[in-house]
């Protein structure tokens, strides 16, 4: 649960990254792409399969942003609180 949270601090810097335009945002994307990639793993490889469900969905809308305009860093956002959630009921 420790290494889900570790996650969810690192998610929120590239997110930060993201909306302040600090850093290149497609190296920025793709280290959270990964990111979530390895928490989608590591939680269902732990029986948090909610989680790695909810990872998932993140992921797949990493993969799909080529710049990080508003309207998606407020869904990246959306989908990360909800990945918070799905941590806390595991």
């Amino acid at each position: 649960a420790q290494i889900m949270r570790d996650d969810l601090v690192a998610v929120d810097r590239a997110l930060i990254a993201l909306s302040t335009g600090k850093g290149d945002a497609a190296e920025t994307l793709e280290r959270l792409r990964v990111l979530v990639h390895d928490l989608k793993g590591s939680a269902g490889s732990f029986g948090f399969h909610f989680v790695s469900l909810v990872a998932e969905c993140l992921y797949d809308l990493v993969a799909i942003i080529k710049t990080p305009e508003p309207r998606m860093l407020i869904l990246l956002r959306d989908h990360r609180d909800s990945l918070e959630i799905a941590c806390r009921t595991n």
